[in-house]
């Protein structure tokens, strides 16, 4: 869960995503990430679907991805 709070972190702190989280999609936990390691997280956010992408990496190795359902207040 730990990396799915630091997606959701960084979203609303570099690209002023807002919302309630209210569910996750596709999520796939391929590789563990090691302590020490490097890692590039992506973020994408579709407002349209209020739906916050993500995928963390090292090299060519996918770590994690998936998307985070964050519904806007109404």
């Amino acid at each position: 869960m730990a990396q799915i709070d630091f997606a959701v972190r960084y979203a609303r702190q570099y690209l002023a995503v807002d919302g309630e989280f209210a569910g996750m999609d596709a999520i796939k936990f391929q590789d563990p990430i090691l302590p020490g390691s490097t890692v590039t997280l992506t973020l994408e956010w579709a407002p349209e679907k209020e739906k916050l992408g993500f995928s963390f990496r090292s090299g060519n190795r996918a770590h994690s991805s998936g998307r985070i359902l964050l519904k806007q207040s109404a």
